[in-house]
């Protein structure tokens, strides 16, 4: 008896797909993994493709804009801080932000895809980070954009709005 609930266990936890501790994007199908690529300025960005971006790129990015709105999100999220895209969307192009909707990792990719938006993908480069741990290169993505040291720990839940004036971020808010 003890042979065959160690052979089950074995059995489900091979069985069993965790998602989150890395960017999952070993775990998309070939259609999905199609959509994204690297990061080029000189690429031209197309609706709902996902471009790989590290912090670095991203503020010589925004010092081509005067004012931008990163917000760092997870696709399928429940939180009472995550809108619809398009809401984001509609919210930049009021206030005159540049929008960059920048994902942390490709879990439940479907799920924003399937959105109502307009506006091109970003994520997080984890190869920029030098590690395939998601909390590691979100950690230091953030720090980036912060102007904080990559490894600076994080000390509660500032947000994943992030408001800039050119590449200067001027606040970070939780909600719009």
């Amino acid at each position: 008896m003890k042979y065959f609930i160690f052979f089950v266990l074995s059995l489900t936890i091979q069985s069993c797909t965790i998602y989150g501790l890395t960017n999952d994007y070993s775990k998309l199908d070939a259609e999905h993994q199609q959509l994204i690529s690297k990061y080029s300025p000189t690429k031209e960005l197309k609706t709902k493709y996902i471009y790989e971006i590290s912090a670095t790129q991203l503020k010589t990015e925004l010092k081509k804009y005067e004012k931008s709105l990163v917000y760092i999100f997870a696709n399928s999220c429940t939180s009472k801080y995550c809108l619809p895209l398009s809401v984001y969307e509609d919210y930049a192009q009021e206030n005159g932000y540049q929008l960059f909707l920048m994902m942390n990792g490709y879990a439940n990719l479907s799920e924003s895809l399937s959105q109502n938006f307009s506006s091109s993908l970003f994520a997080v480069d984890a190869q920029a980070y030098n590690t395939k741990w998601k909390n590691k290169y979100l950690k230091g993505f953030q720090n980036e954009l912060k102007n904080l040291p990559i490894d600076t720990k994080q000390t509660g839940y500032q947000g994943s709005i992030y408001f800039f004036e050119g590449d200067n971020l001027i606040k970070i808010q939780k909600e719009l």
